[in-house]
């Protein structure tokens, strides 16, 4: 019986050890507010010019104080980005959707989405886009015949009527 319970008890002590570990408590990287993306660019790859695309970047503060973002802005108006949630507590997460409309352009497109915030040692977090937009194809040329097409058939004229 003795081994049992030193058994439990272990087992016991062992959750107990493992619970405290991983209490799942945001610890901040920073004591002030810190804006984090889960990542700095996206290429879209080769798109076609006809419709947009969109991408969803994770932004978090990493931070113990408040992030407030003040303005997401984009280094072109054929990029769009609209976030969730411009105040973020200290481990917080928000989504930010950006979205490119290729229409009007032709080859490789590098475009800049900037997230403005109170981070105190980025103030300014750059995020790049990428993509190619992919040529309009093209209509195939009529294929030219090296054998001359038939000549129609034309009836045989009928006489002319006599005149007496």
């Amino acid at each position: 019986m003795s081994f049992t319970m030193g058994r439990i008890g272990a087992m016991l002590l062992l959750a107990l050890a493992a619970a405290s570990c991983s209490s799942g408590k945001f610890k901040p990287l920073s004591p002030e507010p810190m804006v984090w993306v889960d990542e700095d660019s996206h290429d879209f790859g080769t798109i076609p010019g006809t419709a947009t695309v969109d991408h969803i970047f994770t932004v978090k503060n990493n931070g113990g104080e408040p992030l407030n973002i003040t303005r997401v802005q984009t280094s072109c108006g054929c990029t769009a980005a609209v976030l969730d949630h411009q105040f973020l507590q200290a481990g917080e997460t928000t989504r930010l959707k950006v979205t490119f409309d290729p229409r009007g352009r032709r080859g490789k497109q590098a475009r800049k989405v900037y997230i403005h915030s109170n981070d105190p040692k980025m103030p300014k977090k750059v995020l790049n886009i990428m993509s190619t937009i992919a040529p309009k194809p093209q209509p195939s040329p009529l294929k030219s015949s090296t054998t001359p097409s038939p000549k129609p058939k034309v009836a045989p004229a009928a006489p002319a009527p006599n005149k007496q």
